[in-house]
């Protein structure tokens, strides 16, 4: 490969990241599911246990993962890490 080569993002090069969330999603909950578990209070957790506390908590872990996956494809696609 020379090094006048453009990489372009494909498709299948997103498909980890965005499916490794949904992956996490259902084995939280499954997890979580099984037995009591234990919720850190701070913000912007919950910090009672309960089980609506604990599905709010990792909606929250979510949205940051896929705020930053967004955030990192935004950055590779404008160019602002060429050594990809």
């Amino acid at each position: 490969m020379s090094g006048s080569e453009e990489h372009t993002i494909r498709l299948y090069h997103l498909l980890l990241p965005l499916t490794s969330p949904i992956i996490a999603i259902l084995l939280i909950m499954t997890l979580a599911s099984i037995g009591e578990t234990q919720v850190p209070a701070g913000p912007p957790f919950q910090s009672t246990n309960t089980s609506s506390a604990g599905l709010y908590n990792v909606i929250v872990i979510i949205i940051i993962m896929l705020a930053a996956t967004y955030l990192i494809y935004r950055l590779i696609k404008r160019g602002v890490h060429k050594d990809l």
